[in-house]
């Protein structure tokens, strides 16, 4: 095994500038990058090494940082008066990188695959309800290409980060259900669909303060809605 840094064994010239990126703490720079190169985002590199980094990916490095963050975090919280200096951005990069993979495979994977079909999709042989689940979606005439455009639109929504909330709430039931299906019908694609739920799960936990309303059971309204409400009110009684 050799003593050299994993970067620098890093053959792939492209996937080591994303690297680089990522070591750099350059989020906007990382989100316009992997842009241009979406087959970075589930691309793996041989490295001669054993372990974790036997045979990474992009999401490797990241959770690499993200530990050194957690870390430093916990560090911080131990020993509050201590000055830590901080060079690179892990939170940030890992809201990037977790909204853009979510957002790839939704878009690519999902969405356009399901309507152009242009990578094939491997069924088992022996997976009789697999082929009748989708048969079923197809043969409603509507419910398979509702799901596949709910996939483009979430999708594009995660890749520009626009609207985040809400491509949360819609995209929130497709995963669960990406993840049940392979769950107990096609054991061979868990691996990807516990990837969507955890990033699913990563970007709500980043967006909490945005759901907890969602959670009052009696949430209070505001005295601008109470007073619309009360007009409103009151000019359907004056017109019944």
């Amino acid at each position: 095994m050799s003593s050299e840094p994993i970067r620098d064994r890093i053959t792939d010239l492209t996937f080591r500038r994303a690297v680089d990126l990522i070591d750099e703490g350059e989020a906007e720079l990382l989100a316009d990058f992997l842009a241009k190169h979406p087959q970075l985002i589930t691309q793996r590199v041989k490295v001669d090494d054993q372990g974790y980094f036997a045979e990474p990916c992009l999401l490797n490095f990241i959770a690499g940082g993200i530990a050194v963050l957690a870390f430093g975090y916990g560090y911080h919280q131990l020993h509050p008066n201590a000055t830590v200096p901080r060079s690179k951005n892990w939170s940030g990069i890992g809201l990037i990188l977790s909204r853009v993979i979510l957002g790839s495979i939704l878009f690519v994977i999902g969405g356009l695959n399901g309507f152009f079909q242009f990578v094939p999709v491997q069924m088992a042989q022996d997976c009789i309800q697999c082929g009748q689940y989708i048969d079923g979606l197809i043969a409603s005439g509507f419910l398979f290409p509702a799901v596949k455009s709910i996939e483009l639109f979430t999708g594009a929504l995660f890749l520009l980060g626009l609207w985040l909330p809400l491509a949360l709430v819609i995209s929130a039931p497709i995963v669960v259900n990406i993840a049940l299906y392979h769950m107990f019908l096609a054991p061979s694609g868990l691996g990807i669909a516990l990837l969507m739920v955890g990033l699913e799960l990563y970007l709500a936990y980043r967006y909490r303060e945005v759901f907890i309303p969602l959670f009052q059971m009696k949430p209070a309204l505001t005295e601008a809605t109470l007073q619309e409400a009360q007009s409103t009110s009151g000019e359907w009684s004056a017109t019944h």
